[in-house]
């Protein structure tokens, strides 16, 4: 998770739940989502915003388009 100029106790939450955090003090999405891209490697990369709701299937509902090695680019 890239913790983006953030000044509340996200980053703290977010570590007790055993989630990596990543710091982008540059505030701004655009500077968030390259930071993460930059810092790592997985084949798959589901973006969320902090304010976003998803669905308990909201993984699965995605995953199911990745066995088509075509598919680069997915939005539900």
């Amino acid at each position: 998770m890239v913790i983006n100029a953030c000044k509340d106790k996200t980053k703290d939450i977010v570590e007790k739940c055993g989630i990596r955090t990543i710091e982008e003090n540059t505030k701004w999405i655009s500077y968030a989502r390259e930071t993460w891209l930059e810092k790592t490697n997985g084949e798959i990369i589901l973006w969320i915003d902090a304010d976003t709701k998803v669905k308990k299937s909201w993984i699965d509902e995605h995953i199911k388009y990745y066995k088509d090695s075509e598919v680069w680019w997915v939005a539900l």
